[in-house]
């Protein structure tokens, strides 16, 4: 009897919470983007891009707010956010995005592209848009790729040039079963964890290193708790810009073009600069750091020995798969 009174109040009143909550008329709606990484990252002035570019052309109807530092949560948990309806955008790292498209974990092929270009060239292209477009069944919409170069390992054990150095060292990787069985391969204990917690664990040498494009280690000061930095490249670092599947579901078609647009400001702000610091960086983290350099001999002992990563991911996701983008990135 006392719920029956009760369930009209509780009602009028979850009406009122949802009403204050939604933009009221000639407001602009609001746009929540979340990443990792701090605000000196590419990837955060790439999103000031879009938020620039968006806020300007669709004349005031939607604002764009940036949170950085995880302030929304990792990866994983935004992009479940995301499908929710709870957030309605993000960029992380493909690695854990093969948790909801396993199609994605051919990124995480060891040396899968042998230069900058050539990963530009495949993920601004057709193979790039099919593994976007798949993200669609997911209840997530995939804009656009920000490339950021690749991934290199620091640790504060020893100089790492080749996969015999690595045995024995704690790797924190990030969640994702084919980077995982590559450190196994090259003899390393991989760990994941956040984002946020590397630093802390570097420093409590709860884990020996950490692997990540340069400007990470770089703008999260990582230099200060860790010795070597070893310039292995060994995966490449693609983010993917995307939106809620429930909030795109609700935009007009004229405000979707917005979004691309948008997305594709953030694409070539993005991409210049990460042209433009990468050298800076490598000078940056040299002064700071025992820089070690590999040749392509010591890149071709990382690759041979990640050889079950390949047979791995053919088994995965199929020789053909595979095998198109072994064959549109150039591979060697």
């Amino acid at each position: 009897m006392l719920l029956r009174l009760l369930l009209p109040v509780l009602a009028a009143a979850l009406m009122a919470f949802l009403t204050a909550c939604a933009p009221g008329e000639g407001q602009p709606r609001v746009v929540r983007i979340g990443i990792g990484f701090n605000d000196q990252m590419p990837q955060y002035k790439a999103l000031e891009a879009f938020k620039e570019h968006l806020e300007a052309a669709a004349g005031e109807r939607f604002r764009v707010e940036l949170y950085h530092s995880g302030q929304l949560g990792d990866d994983r948990s935004m992009m479940e956010a995301l499908r929710m309806g709870n957030q309605e955008m993000t960029c992380p790292a493909t690695a854990p995005v093969t948790g909801f498209v396993r199609e994605f974990q051919v990124l995480d092929l060891p040396y899968l592209f042998p230069s900058f270009e050539f990963m530009h060239e495949v993920l601004d292209g057709p193979l790039g848009r099919e593994l976007l477009d798949k993200l669609d069944g997911v209840g997530l919409r995939g804009l656009v790729f920000l490339p950021e170069g690749f991934r290199s390992l620091t640790n504060n054990r020893r100089p790492v040039r080749h996969p015999d150095d690595m045995r024995g060292l704690r790797i924190r990787t990030m969640e994702n079963r084919l980077h995982m069985q590559a450190f196994r391969e090259w003899g390393a204990n991989p760990t994941s964890m956040a984002f946020s917690e590397i630093f802390s664990a570097l420093e409590q040498g709860v884990v020996d290193g950490q692997e990540n494009p340069p400007a990470v280690p770089w703008n999260s000061n990582f230099h200060e708790v860790q010795r070597y930095f070893s310039h292995t490249e060994h995966f490449a670092a693609p983010y993917v810009l995307m939106v809620s599947g429930r909030f795109w579901n609700r935009l007009s078609e004229e405000e979707k073009g917005h979004f691309e647009a948008a997305a594709r400001a953030a694409y070539e702000a993005h991409r210049e600069i990460v042209e433009a610091g990468e050298r800076e960086v490598l000078d940056n983290l040299r002064r700071v750091m025992e820089f070690v350099d590999l040749d392509e001999a010591d890149r071709r002992a990382f690759f041979e020995a990640a050889a079950p990563v390949y047979e791995q991911a053919r088994r995965n996701l199929g020789d053909d798969f595979v095998n198109r983008f072994i064959e549109a990135a150039g591979h060697r």
